[in-house]
């Protein structure tokens, strides 16, 4: 296998040198979401949203607890990751527009429908007590959902990030690293190709 050899262009020091970016993820990202779609879609449907989101959206946890309707135009296919009144990014390169396939945007249209409140996923846990650093609406989702993929063989301190990176890694290796930067929308934009 030939690995893509990318340059680290962030902070001068030790991160500044040469690695290598591996496309292939030991996660069937495709596997894990037929298991949501099996096992989530009806039982647990704000789980099923979590995990097409970090899939199929590249959203982060704190994203997607904080993602609100206004923010998906399901005409033009998008979600505006940006800041709102619940959730501030950490950074302008997390900032930006999120194509939605054809899957997601059929799970965000059968959402739409049956929401009662302005948040996609929707959790007990009114607004107001959303706000602060660290706050998550949808903890008991998420601490579902971690529980659940690390079943699945996703390991890791953080699941649904894993699996949120194991998508990006199909994306560099289906459609380059570019894409998978707008996929991503690192917190720091620094991968560029080695000029050779």
């Amino acid at each position: 296998m030939t690995l893509k050899k990318y340059k680290w262009a962030g902070t001068p020091g030790k991160h500044n040198k040469d690695i290598s970016l591996n496309p292939w993820s030991q996660i069937d990202v495709r596997k894990i979401l037929k298991a949501a779609r099996d096992e989530l879609h009806d039982e647990r449907p704000e789980c099923y949203l979590i995990v097409s989101l970090a899939l199929q959206g590249g959203l982060r946890r704190a994203e997607i607890d904080s993602l609100l309707w206004r923010s998906v135009d399901l005409v033009r296919r998008v979600i505006h990751v940006e800041s709102n009144e619940f959730f501030h990014l950490k950074s302008e390169n997390s900032q930006g527009e999120v194509d939605i396939g054809d899957s997601l945007l059929e799970d965000l249209k059968r959402f739409k429908k049956q929401a009662t409140g302005e948040f996609v996923v929707e959790s007990g846990i009114p607004a107001a007590e959303h706000q602060g650093v660290g706050a998550n609406r949808c903890r008991q989702h998420f601490a579902f959902v971690n529980d659940w993929l690390c079943k699945l063989g996703v390991n890791g301190a953080r699941p649904l990030h894993e699996l949120r990176k194991a998508a990006g890694s199909i994306i560099v290796q289906e459609h380059g690293i570019v894409a998978a930067s707008r996929f991503l929308r690192p917190i720091h934009n620094a991968f560029l190709p080695l000029q050779g």
